[in-house]
């Protein structure tokens, strides 16, 4: 089992055909003063399955890991079961879950770990930096910003 995309998002919207809407999807959040307790975070995972996936149970571990490397909170676990290729011909599963009651104490980059056997799996960042009056950090740069 591989992670194709995890991204953080607002809203997920899923269609009776399969096919899913991702709203609201960010990387940055800007705050007037830390440790603020957010109410929930949001993410959309979309993984790759092998044949040795199917037809067994799985443990998905998800945690918000701080800036020092340390986690922020409780894990939450996913278990779940990929039924068998005659049942589940598709290579992917998607998860969307919710990440309930998770403090940031203080600014910098965070990042939500997916974990399966104490493997990680993909860590999706999440930047926390101070408010300003235009919305960023002052001096803060893109990553697809080139000096000039």
């Amino acid at each position: 089992m591989q992670v194709i995309t995890a991204l953080l998002v607002e809203e997920v919207r899923k269609h009776e055909t399969g096919g899913v809407d991702l709203l609201g999807l960010f990387e940055d959040i800007y705050l007037d003063e830390v440790p603020v307790k957010l109410e929930s975070i949001s993410l959309y995972v979309d993984l790759a399955l092998s044949a040795e996936d199917k037809g067994v149970a799985h443990t998905v571990e998800f945690v918000l890991v701080t800036p020092a490397g340390k986690p922020a909170s409780e894990s939450t676990k996913i278990r779940f079961t990929v039924p068998t290729h005659a049942e589940f011909p598709r290579d992917s599963a998607q998860l969307d879950l919710v990440l309930f009651e998770q403090t940031l104490e203080t600014f910098g980059t965070y990042h939500v770990e997916i974990r399966k056997d104490d493997r990680v799996l993909r860590r999706v960042p999440l930047h926390v930096s101070a408010k300003t009056e235009f919305g960023a950090v002052a001096g803060a740069q893109s990553q697809f910003e080139q000096p000039v």
